[in-house]
């Protein structure tokens, strides 16, 4: 239960000290603008909570794998669970993965969760993805357990217009996969 106040928290990590938290605030503010309100505040030595209000700002960070404050400033994003370690990563990772050849009549925001759930959570769609704009391939931001198995190919049961049902297998694409270490827990 109060796991549910945190449910748009992010965590920050860097991989030397980081910043002071002013200088944190400042450079996050001028590259993420957000629609809502930011509490940043400091954990310890390498890591900031990010806390957002609303869900979009939430995910407009969360499907970044860092953001480049400046300098040598960079942090990488994180999504916030109960079983936070400072000191391992987590397994979670927003990973772009592309669906080649989607039907075009798939290419709606419910249809492809249902689509990626054996893949993880969708996070976003791109923006061609989202416009309809580039029907040959649907793009998303999916955050993957890194510690399972990669799935190819997702099997989808379609019914069509004769109320017949269609086995149709759907390629999966990904891109830039994080590397993840299982045995140190360390990305």
């Amino acid at each position: 239960m109060l796991a549910q106040t945190c449910k748009w928290a992010i965590i920050g990590k860097f991989s030397q000290i980081r910043p002071s938290i002013d200088i944190i605030r400042r450079e996050f503010t001028k590259i993420i603008p957000g629609k809502g309100n930011i509490k940043i505040r400091a954990y310890d030595m390498h890591h900031v909570f990010l806390d957002f209000d609303n869900i979009e700002d939430h995910l407009n960070v969360l499907s970044r794998n860092f953001i480049h404050l400046g300098g040598l400033d960079i942090m990488k994003i994180m999504k916030w669970s109960t079983t936070f370690k400072p000191n391992s990563d987590h397994s979670l990772a927003p990973v772009w993965v592309n669906l080649p050849d989607l039907k075009w009549h798939l290419f709606e925001w419910d249809a492809i969760c249902r689509i990626l759930e054996p893949i993880g959570t969708p996070l976003l769609l791109d923006k061609a993805t989202l416009t309809k704009t580039r029907p040959t391939i649907a793009k998303v931001r999916v955050e993957i357990d890194l510690t399972k198995p990669f799935i190819d190919e997702v099997i989808l049961e379609i019914t069509n217009r004769d109320g017949l049902t269609e086995m149709i297998n759907q390629r999966t694409e990904y891109e830039t996969i994080p590397a993840f270490c299982s045995v140190t827990t360390q990305a």
